[in-house]
């Protein structure tokens, strides 16, 4: 349906000055409408980037020397959820504040938007397809999300597969559906209830993805609501969440999908050997 991908070029001069020029935030807001995505090339400089892989990374080997008692969760198919600790190299203002994605996203939502959560995913070594799925039951445009892959992604690391448009529906064959290959640097911006899935990790190491949620104001949120402007964000965020009874540092790796039970094992073991056949089952019983 769609021929070419849904994407905006930032220049050396938008970068350093923080703004977009007409064409490319016009292109953008175009392309959420029609697409439900765009993708925004070069953003950062791969620098920052980097170092929030890095940091990442030191935290993953932290994760599997510490041998975590949960099995499944999203282990035995390669995907897990990414929940960053509240420290200053995850809950960055440089990234979370970024101007060009603020001016994108505040078209869209409102001035007032609020970060309502911070997070992401781990495309693990030796992963298998993810299952096609949307992050909300029904289409909502007053939630964007935005996807930042932590260095270069493409076909070998599992980069982002998306089918682009509006509604819900269970496709799983791909059809229509576009690979978000990407530099270092660069971002997807999308709404959550556009299909997507993480795809085929085949290279020695995860790819991590972080993401960051945003809610027009006033819209149900969840723990956090937070200024992606403020320069105090970090003190902010530690406040919300202790405000909400969480004091305790989250995991940073932890269960996606498949729950690390019994039950939630033998069905990630299924999806991983017959995931076609898993998924004919679980629609037909939607039905």
């Amino acid at each position: 349906m769609f021929e070419s991908l849904a994407e905006i070029h930032v220049s050396d001069e938008e970068r350093a000055k923080q703004v977009l020029t007409t064409e490319n935030h016009a292109a953008a807001l175009g392309f959420m409408r029609e697409q439900g995505y765009v993708i925004v090339r070069d953003v950062f400089l791969p620098d920052i980037i980097n170092a929030l892989r890095q940091a990442f990374d030191t935290e993953w080997q932290k994760f599997c020397d510490e041998k975590p008692a949960w099995r499944g969760g999203g282990r035995i198919i390669g995907h897990l959820n990414l929940i960053p600790p509240k420290r200053p190299e995850f809950i960055n203002p440089e990234i979370l504040g970024n101007r060009i994605l603020h001016s994108i996203t505040s078209a869209i939502l409102g001035d007032d938007l609020q970060i309502t959560g911070i997070g992401g995913n781990a495309n693990l070594a030796n992963s298998v397809d993810q299952y096609f799925h949307s992050d909300l039951d029904v289409p909502d445009e007053t939630k964007v999300m935005i996807n930042i892959p932590l260095g270069d992604v493409d076909e070998k690391n599992g980069s982002l597969e998306l089918i682009p448009g509006f509604g819900r529906n269970w496709k799983t064959d791909g059809g229509d559906a576009i690979r978000a290959n990407t530099r270092s640097g660069s971002v997807i911006i999308r709404y959550p209830h556009v299909m997507h899935r993480g795809k085929r990790n085949s290279s020695p190491r995860p790819r991590f993805m972080f993401g960051i949620w945003l809610a027009a104001s006033g819209s149900a949120h969840d723990t956090l609501s937070l200024d992606p402007l403020s320069p105090a964000i970090l003190s902010e965020c530690t406040k919300q969440f202790e405000d909400a009874g969480l004091p305790e540092p989250q995991p940073v790796f932890g269960p996606n999908y498949f729950a690390p039970t019994p039950a939630g094992l033998l069905k990630e073991i299924i999806y991983r050997v017959a995931p076609r056949s898993y998924l004919f089952l679980v629609n037909r019983l939607r039905k």
